[in-house]
């Protein structure tokens, strides 16, 4: 459970900051230039790979579990 933590704690600050670097780059004008904004998407990839990567580590299954998400079908399926 300690190990699972500490993932999530890494995996977090890796994509937070992959994102804060992207949104640096898209939003400021002076460095939306031709190599930074390639950079910036190069970010919003390396995060969306690092949740990738941190499901992967948890397992998917501890993760819907923890969210409540097996009771998803029965909330939206018709009738029992």
């Amino acid at each position: 459970m300690h190990l699972k933590a500490v993932y999530v704690v890494i995996g977090l600050v890796s994509m937070v900051s992959s994102v804060l670097v992207a949104l640096t780059i898209f939003y400021n004008a002076k460095l939306r230039a031709h190599p930074s904004k390639l950079i910036g998407y190069m970010c919003i990839s390396e995060g969306i790979s690092c949740f990738n990567a941190l499901v992967w580590a948890i397992g998917s299954f501890d993760i819907s579990c923890y969210f409540g998400l097996h009771y998803l079908y029965s909330w939206t399926a018709p009738g029992k």
